[in-house]
C-alpha cells in the first residue's frame, strides 16, 4: 500500500467537538481532516458533525483544501453562534508528486517525522479560525514529502494535558517521541501511552484525537 496510518479518537466526558476524517481519493491521493470545535456538549458535537459532512462532500467532489476550508468557513459563520468556531487542519497527500497540500486554520498541533529519524515542528498556522469571518479567503500551503516521512496531527488535549501539579505535556515531548517511533501505528500508541502516563491514569482532561499518516 502507498499509505500507512494509525489513529485514535477518544471523546471526553461530554459530547465531543473533535473532528477526524481520513478520505481515500485515489490510489496515490489521501485527504485528512482534523479539527476541534470550541466548547463542549451537544452544540459542539452538532457543529462538528455538520462541518465534517460538509468538508467530506467537498473533498470527494475534488475541491482543493483552500476551496473546502473557505466554503466550510462561510457555511459555519452564517449558521453558528458568535462564540462557536473551529480550528481546522485539512490536507491532501499526493504520493506521486510527493507533496502535501494543506490549510492550517488555527490548528497548529502537528509534527513532521522524516524518514531519517528527525522530527520537525510544523510551520506556524497562517489561516484564520473557521467560523469567525465569513469573507475570509484561505490559501494552500505546500510541504515536500518523501518515502518514509510521516505527518502526526493531534488535538490540543495532548499538549495541554496536565499532571497533578498542573504541568502541561507540551509539544516538545511529542516531537521527541515520534522521532524514535518506528511506524504510524506506533506513533499513535506510544503518544497515547505517554500522555496517559503523564496524566497519571486513563481519564484525560479533554477529547483525544491522534492520527499519523505515512508514505511508503
Amino acid at each position: 500500500d502507498v499509505f500507512s496510518w494509525g489513529h485514535i479518537f477518544r471523546p471526553g466526558r461530554e459530547a465531543s467537538g473533535d473532528l477526524l476524517d481520513i478520505i481515500p481519493l485515489s490510489e496515490n491521493r489521501m485527504a485528512l481532516v482534523v479539527g476541534d470545535v470550541s466548547g463542549k456538549g451537544a452544540g459542539a458535537a452538532i457543529l462538528m458533525s455538520a462541518a465534517q459532512a460538509f468538508l467530506h462532500g467537498r473533498l470527494c467532489e475534488g475541491a482543493e483544501p483552500f476551496e473546502a476550508v473557505t466554503a466550510v468557513n462561510k457555511f459555519v459563520a452564517q449558521r453558528s453562534a458568535m462564540n462557536r468556531f473551529l480550528t481546522l487542519w485539512v490536507g491532501i497527500f499526493d504520493a506521486e508528486s510527493k507533496k502535501l497540500v494543506y490549510v492550517d486554520a488555527g490548528h497548529g498541533h502537528w509534527a513532521i517525522r522524516r524518514a531519517n529519524g528527525t522530527s520537525e515542528a510544523p510551520p506556524t498556522p497562517d489561516g484564520f479560525l473557521v467560523g469567525i469571518d465569513a469573507t475570509f479567503e484561505y490559501k494552500n500551503a505546500v510541504l515536500e514529502i518523501d518515502s518514509g516521512d510521516r505527518i502526526i496531527i493531534f488535538s490540543d488535549g495532548i499538549p495541554e494535558q496536565q499532571t497533578s501539579t498542573e504541568e502541561q505535556y507540551g509539544v516538545e515531548r511529542v516531537y521527541d517521541l515520534v522521532a524514535t517511533s518506528p511506524s504510524a501505528e506506533e506513533d499513535v500508541k506510544k503518544l497515547l501511552d505517554s500522555v496517559m502516563k503523564w496524566a497519571g491514569g486513563t481519564d484525560l482532561d479533554d477529547d483525544t484525537t491522534i492520527v499519523s499518516l505515512g508514505f511508503s
